[in-house]
């Protein structure tokens, strides 16, 4: 798989991931957030939307480097080929 592959399986796990984490943390965490949006003076919806965002990019960074390592370490090492050796003409016994 390409690089570019990788990384868009990534985010793209990383965007699904993050949105059930966010989503979860919305319904259950409803009062705690709701006061955290009041003493910021900013809006709760605004602070899903950053969490989301810094999730995705997060996880899907994690996720990207971690499979890009496994892909490596299953992919054998490629080593240069030999180059043939030049057999000496000065005659004699072999």
């Amino acid at each position: 798989m390409s690089a570019s592959k990788r990384f868009g399986y990534s985010m793209f796990t990383g965007a699904l991931i993050s949105g059930a984490f966010v989503g979860y943390e919305s319904t259950k965490r409803q009062a705690a957030m709701a006061a955290a949006a009041a003493s910021a003076h900013t809006r709760e919806g605004t602070m899903l939307l950053v969490a989301y965002i810094a999730l995705t990019v997060i996880i899907g960074l994690v996720l990207y480097v971690v499979t890009a390592a496994a892909a490596a370490k299953r992919q054998p090492q490629r080593r240069a080929a030999r180059a043939p050796v030049r057999q000496r003409g000065y005659g004699g016994y072999r």
